[in-house]
């Protein structure tokens, strides 16, 4: 089983978010609670997927600010597909190799509808 959990709050795929009680790098108008966000897993997303984990810190925002986009150190990207759309919203979150990613190691398909879900605290198995 894979975790997003939050340090703010522990969960079960890991992907942690980290409040670090100082002000954000930049300011979105969602999810932008935390300036760094732990991917972990207990299972075998972390043999088969270690690029995707570790420490997501934010690198940019997209749709004019409305969302942020984190990386971690293997240059992997924690951010909506391609497919998201605000317009309509539809907001997947996923991590991959590129902004918008569509070819993503890790996704998060249940929580979707819109901005009322941010890419933690999720869980997930992969």
């Amino acid at each position: 089983m894979m975790k997003l959990i939050s340090l703010c709050m522990m969960l079960a795929i890991s992907i942690v978010m980290v409040n670090t009680n100082t002000l954000p790098l930049m300011k979105t108008q969602f999810c932008d609670e935390c300036e760094e966000i732990l991917v972990e897993s207990t299972g075998g997303a972390a043999e088969h997927l270690p690029e995707s984990m570790g420490r997501y810190s934010i690198y940019t925002s997209l749709w004019e600010n409305m969302v942020p986009v984190w990386k971690n150190d293997n240059g992997m990207y924690l951010t909506p597909d391609s497919n998201s759309n605000p317009i309509v919203y539809y907001v997947k979150w996923v991590v991959g190799k590129s902004i918008g990613a569509y070819d993503a190691t890790i996704m998060n398909d249940v929580y979707v509808d819109g901005f009322d879900h941010c890419p933690y605290p999720w869980t997930s198995e992969v």
